[in-house]
Parts: C-alpha cells; structure tokens; sequence
C-alpha cells in the first residue's frame, strides 16, 4: 500500500485519491504511491507510483511524475515519465517534457512538449541495407 509524503489529503485502497487543494501553498509535496492514483484537485511537486495515473478533468498536476501509464484529461505542467503508455484526452493539457514508450495525443488536446516517445532507434549498416531492400522490392513488387 502506498503512502504520501505531504499535506495532501490522500484515501488509498485500490486507487488513492487526491481531491482537495494543498493546506500549505508553496510547500513542496512528494507522493510515492504503490498502487494507481486518481488527481481531481491540485497537486504540486513529486509523484512516483508503480501504477496508473489518471488525472481527471478537474485535476491539476504541477510536478515531475514517475509511473507506470498515465490517463489524463486535465492538466500537467512539469515532467512525465511513464514506462508504457501516455494518453492526453480531448480536453486536456500538457506542458512540459514527456517520456514514454507510447503517446496517444486525442485531437483538441493542448500539446506543448519536448518528447521522447516510442522505442530505441538501432542503425547499423547491415539494418540501413536490409532496409533498403525491403523498400527495393516492395517498389517493384
């Protein structure tokens, strides 16, 4: 079971939950949480979890976030690393810089980011040559 670190008001279970504004403003929060985490208020400063991160439309993440995927229909501004798999949602919002394996980006999201998604890039000259056949015949196929 997670744990935060903070004055964030937190009701872990299945998913833990952040839903009030934070009680010391300018005050730095750190969250570690084991299991998924659901943000409908304000939350500032560091998140890392295992899980899933949803961010619902009220929700408002000000913070470098660690995770395992993340949902988002609110706002990020900060830094986002998730191992598998960013979606932004129609409403959303994102500034900031971006890592992740996948990135869905639904049209009427506001995108502005410095990213790194998908898979490692590997060229060698025996990959750019069989590439090059590859195109070779389907071009003449």
């Amino acid at each position: 079971m997670g744990y935060p670190v903070g004055p964030f008001p937190v009701v872990l279970g299945a998913v833990g939950f952040v839903n009030e504004q934070p009680r010391s403003p300018g005050c730095f929060n750190q969250f570690r949480v084991e299991t998924g985490i659901r943000v409908d208020g304000v939350l500032k400063g560091e998140l890392i979890s295992s899980g899933t991160l949803i961010v619902g439309e009220s929700g408002v993440i000000e913070a470098d976030v660690k995770v395992h995927d993340a949902f988002v229909s609110g706002r990020i501004v900060g830094t986002l690393e998730a191992e598998d798999k960013v979606h932004l949602q129609a409403n959303s919002a994102f500034v900031g810089k971006i890592k992740t394996r996948t990135l869905i980006v639904e049209e009427g999201a506001i995108f502005k980011a410095e990213c790194d998604a998908g898979g490692e890039i590997r060229v060698n000259d025996s990959g750019a040559e069989d590439a090059a056949q590859k195109v070779k015949g389907q071009q003449s196929g």
